[in-house]
Order: C-alpha cells, then sequence, then structure tokens
C-alpha cells in the first residue's frame, strides 16, 4: 500500500517504488551501503535483531529517488557529490 498526497501546482511528476520483499541476495548490503551505514546496520541489528535486508533496501530506495529527482533537475548524478 502507497499514498502520496500533493497540490498538482506544488509538483511536477510524483514516483513510488515498490521493493519485493524477498530476502536480499547476500552481498547485496556491501555493494549498496557505504561503510558508515553498514556501521549504522550492525549497531541496529545488535539491539534489535535482523534488519540489514530493510536497512539495505531502505538504501536503495533513497538512493534511487536521488537519481530520479537529480535526472528530473537535468543534473548528472555522476556529478553529483554528497
Amino acid at each position: 500500500c502507497a499514498a502520496a498526497v500533493a497540490r498538482s501546482s506544488d509538483v511536477l511528476t510524483v514516483g513510488i517504488d515498490v521493493e519485493d520483499d524477498a530476502p536480499l541476495r547476500p552481498r547485496v548490503a556491501t555493494r549498496i551501503c557505504t561503510p558508515p551505514e553498514l556501521g549504522r546496520v550492525a549497531a541496529l541489528e545488535a539491539s534489535r535483531g535482523s534488519v540489514t535486508d530493510a536497512a539495505t533496501r531502505l538504501g536503495l530506495g533513497s538512493r534511487y529517488v536521488l537519481y530520479r529527482l537529480l535526472k528530473a533537475l537535468d543534473v548528472d548524478p555522476a556529478d553529483y557529490r554528497s
């Protein structure tokens, strides 16, 4: 389930990324997340149990949203530095 609400005068487009809830392949987290992000995931797992798949999906989804936003603004994602 997903919902998005906005005035049509305030937004140009709305995008929703839907991911399958299947387990990720073992090395996906190390290919998607930065070392500091992996450290935060490890800290979460120490206190809350297994969160690697959810955290990795959140990181991947966030990066995809940023990529699409930069493309919509005609900014080359390769030129973007955080």
